[in-house]
């Protein structure tokens, strides 16, 4: 309600176009969220925030080059804006369209930057299976699930994800061998 009162004394108040979206991507409206993320990126292009939440929601509903765009431009403006997830995020789709060496490149950097990140080691491993790295990818998973057990509590139940999945790629990759 603030929000909307904010945009209604003034429509070019950036930030709460910013909170809108982020409201209406919660309530997984995602047409309106986009909306408010690009009436944000009209009135602030400097601004990483629209521009990021706008690759998401494209990336997503699978509209891989518009959300490589998005974080191209986030990158631009700040690499290492919310602590070099735009770099994961790209490598995702990257992933998604195929492109694995470039994915590989950009996973490595985000892993450089932060070693810990189930989600950046699990796709960096599911990068390295794909091209053949089997005994990379299988420690790479194990350190996915690593991550996730030593994890904080309050972390947990948002990163779990990664731990079921890599232990289920691990399953897979010990069924292959055998």
């Amino acid at each position: 309600k603030q929000h909307l009162e904010a945009l209604t004394i003034n429509p070019n108040d950036a930030d709460a176009h910013l909170q809108m979206a982020q409201i209406y991507r919660d309530r997984h409206q995602f047409e309106e969220a986009l909306l408010h993320y690009d009436r944000a990126r009209q009135i602030d292009s400097e601004d990483p925030d629209g521009h990021f939440g706008c690759g998401q929601i494209h990336q997503q509903h699978g509209e891989y080059d518009l959300a490589l765009q998005c974080f191209d431009r986030v990158l631009a403006i700040n690499p290492r804006h919310a602590q070099w997830e735009p770099l994961r995020e790209r490598a995702k789709a990257l992933l998604q369209m195929g492109r694995i060496e470039e994915a590989i490149a950009d996973l490595e950097a985000y892993h450089s930057n932060r070693p810990y990140d189930p989600n950046g080691l699990f796709h960096l491993a599911q990068a390295s299976q794909s091209m053949g790295q089997t005994k990379r990818a299988e420690s790479l998973y194990k350190e996915t699930v690593e991550a996730v057990e030593t994890a904080p509590a309050y972390r947990k139940s948002e990163i779990l994800i990664w731990a079921r999945q890599a232990k289920s790629a691990l399953s897979k990759l010990k069924y292959e061998k055998n």
